[in-house]
């Protein structure tokens, strides 16, 4: 009886050295994992991004057709492109909760027509603004729905007839626009995240001197790949299509144009 007692206590002491040795084991385990050391960093979710304010510098190379058909007045139908044009544009979300946040944009773009000496047309300038306000929803975990209203200066063709002799210019028309977007949060990979943006835009009519952009519509696409260097911190590469269609006309002619833009994009991005 006293065996069968001695052997039980030497178990038990033998047991509890271990575990023991396991809470010392842990203990230091966890001793070594500060919250200065380097851990896994992953891309933050779409709630986390909506909890925070997000700036963002958007850099846009585009490739742009402008092409006008069904032209009358007695003057041909025209196609101009340009090709390198560039835009840098800012972007802040401000955080209003998880569900809704404002939106800021204010852009600049430089973009500029081959036009040879043969083709008699000149630009005024190759500089275009372009500023908006709107909403963005967040409708779940892997999307979002965001309105935009915009006033964007776009250049166009514009002709003018004295005394039979046809002169052509590019001039700048700023247009107040109304999009809808949606944007889709397609794989997700620790520090990658592949994206997508698609929406459809209206423009309203807008006049300058003779001239008139009439009422418009037009669709958009981006896809992007963005990488997180941490949860805050993020660049974007990925590229994009637009497409615009309208009626614009003066007192000496009418036209359809179809503005076809395809390009790329760089983004950096930091959430505070």
């Amino acid at each position: 009886m006293f065996m069968n007692r001695a052997l039980i206590a030497a178990l038990a002491l033998a047991f509890a050295n271990v575990e023991a040795q396991e809470l010392q084991k842990n203990d230091v385990n966890k001793a070594m994992v500060s919250p200065n050391a380097p851990n896994t960093v992953n891309s933050p979710s779409i709630r986390e991004i909506f909890s925070r304010d997000m700036l963002n510098f958007k850099f846009k190379m585009f490739n742009e057709t402008l092409n006008y058909s069904n032209t009358t007045g007695g003057i041909a139908n025209t196609e101009l492109k340009s090709s390198g044009a560039r835009e840098l544009k800012l972007n802040w979300a401000l955080t209003s909760g998880v569900r809704w946040r404002p939106l800021i944009s204010l852009g600049l773009k430089t973009q500029d027509y081959s036009l040879a000496p043969s083709d008699g047309i000149t630009q005024t300038t190759d500089n275009y603004w372009n500023m908006g306000i709107g909403m963005e929803h967040r409708l779940g975990a892997r999307w979002s729905l965001k309105g935009m209203m915009e006033i964007s200066q776009y250049p166009y063709l514009d002709y003018s007839i004295s005394s039979g002799v046809i002169s052509k210019e590019v001039i700048p028309v700023a247009l107040t626009q109304f999009s809808l977007l949606a944007d889709v949060l397609v794989w997700q990979l620790k520090y990658l995240v592949l994206d997508t943006q698609f929406g459809f835009m209206f423009n309203l009519d807008k006049s300058k001197a003779n001239f008139t952009a009439k009422r418009g519509y037009g669709t958009y696409a981006e896809l992007g790949l963005a990488y997180w260097f941490s949860r805050s911190t993020y660049l974007r590469a990925g590229g994009w299509s637009k497409g615009m269609w309208q009626e614009v006309r003066n007192l000496d002619f009418n036209s359809e144009t179809k503005r076809v833009t395809n390009g790329a994009t760089l983004t950096f991005g930091k959430a505070f």
